[in-house]
């Protein structure tokens, strides 16, 4: 992960190499995607030979302790345990059908 500070932003950029395939269990094309509000979006085959997604989060002090809170459509959490999905699935044309999702905890940054 490498971070870039500008003024209230911080852009990030995961890249996932080692990428298991297309297929697990009963699932035939398996993709990686970045979780962004509700949907899922820049999602990439499994079997690429990485998927790198890059996006920015503001932020802003935690009102209650002052402590800093990621802001925007790729946070989610609570503003003290904010966290990035990064999501398994299949894309069936707008559909996005997910099995699992690893949580990036934002708080030691």
């Amino acid at each position: 992960m490498h971070l870039m500070h500008n003024s209230q932003e911080i852009a990030f950029e995961f890249i996932c190499q080692d990428m298991p395939g297309r297929t697990f269990e009963h699932w035939s094309d398996v993709r990686l995607g970045l979780r962004h509000g509700n949907t899922v979006i820049d999602d990439e085959p499994g079997d690429s030979e990485n998927a790198v997604f890059r996006f920015t989060l503001r932020i802003a002090p935690n009102k209650k302790n002052g402590q800093p809170n990621f802001l925007g459509p790729y946070a989610q959490g609570t503003p003290e345990q904010r966290f990035v999905y990064l999501c398994w699935g299949e894309r069936r044309g707008d559909e996005w059908e997910g099995f699992r999702r690893a949580k990036i905890h934002l708080k030691q940054i």
